[in-house]
């Protein structure tokens, strides 16, 4: 039989083909067949085996997703956010052009009572707010004051006439008195976002379900009046339901309460003097600044002598 490798002539070619025999005697095929057999074994998973794995797979993605939705998810379904969070979105939709109304009911300390007794009557009131405009109407009509779309802040103590100030005008027991008995939300919740710390408390088990209570505190004075505030959200619509607003007036402590009600919208000339006054009655601004004095202490006769000795 013919040799399919014969001997090759070359002396280099013959040194190759004595290396390459070599090498072949050496080899063990039976060991490289058997490597080659455990590896493809190691690869092949059987049937049971990848089902086992798929199992395992799902019920772990299914563990993860209960996981999230319990640390995630709040009463009523909706996700649950940060105090602050909730506070931005509350701001955000009371920045909005729609009428809201609040009850508002002041609560003065005994000693303040007692020496303003008309001015700290735990009498309660309605305050309508639109955006960064708002105004109030006592009960019995015993007048109503307001801030208009300009800014303005304006009083009418009865139906015959009005005064109003510019806002660079103001006088300041009138400004307290009117942050003491009114509320702007979006500036109230811009300087409870700036440098305040929010966090939430217990609801009280009388409010409506759903409602997200945050508490504001502040450990170092910054020049403002305010010195806490509760702020009660609605989870659904980011509707501020209740608010307690802690305020410094006339060297007390002073908390107002405003809660949400029901009521039919007003007429928008009811955020000016004007829809609170007969037709065609003065509204004096700072050109008759003498006739508007006697509005602003008629307004706030307690402050003004009207007080216990």
């Amino acid at each position: 039989m013919t040799d399919p490798f014969p001997n090759p002539d070359r002396p280099i070619d013959r040194s190759v083909r004595a290396k390459l025999d070599a090498d072949a005697r050496d080899a063990d095929p039976e060991r490289v067949l058997a490597g080659v057999r455990r590896r493809l074994a190691a690869d092949t998973v059987s049937p049971v085996r990848r089902t086992r794995r798929w199992v395992f797979a799902a019920a772990g993605v299914l563990a993860a997703s209960v996981l999230v939705a319990v640390l995630l998810l709040i009463p009523g379904g909706s996700v649950q956010a940060s105090p602050r969070e909730v506070v931005e979105r509350a701001k955000a939709v009371h920045e909005t052009p729609t009428d809201r109304c609040y009850e508002v009911t002041v609560h003065f300390p005994d000693d303040l009572r007692e020496r303003y007794p008309k001015l700290a009557a735990n009498r309660k009131s309605r305050l309508w707010t639109r955006g960064d405009r708002y105004f109030v109407e006592l009960p019995d009509g015993r007048g109503s004051w307001g801030r208009d779309e300009a800014g303005r802040v304006w009083i009418a103590p009865t139906a015959s006439a009005g005064a109003r100030f510019d806002a660079d005008e103001v006088p300041g027991i009138l400004r307290e008195f009117f942050e003491v008995r009114t509320v702007q939300l979006p500036r109230l919740l811009d300087e409870l976002l700036s440098d305040w710390d929010l966090a939430w408390t217990t609801a009280d088990p009388g409010r409506s379900r759903g409602d997200r209570k945050i508490v504001a505190t502040r450990w170092a004075p910054n020049g403002s009046s305010l010195l806490g505030a509760e702020v009660d959200v609605a989870a659904n619509s980011n509707v501020i339901t209740r608010l307690a607003v802690t305020r410094q007036f006339l060297l007390h402590t002073v908390t107002t309460e405003f809660r949400l009600v029901a009521a039919e919208p007003p007429n928008e000339s009811m955020y000016r003097p004007e829809g609170h006054l007969v037709e065609g009655a003065p509204i004096y601004d700072r050109t008759q600044a003498l006739r508007r004095l006697p509005l602003l202490v008629k307004y706030l006769g307690p402050l003004n002598g009207d007080k216990k000795p």
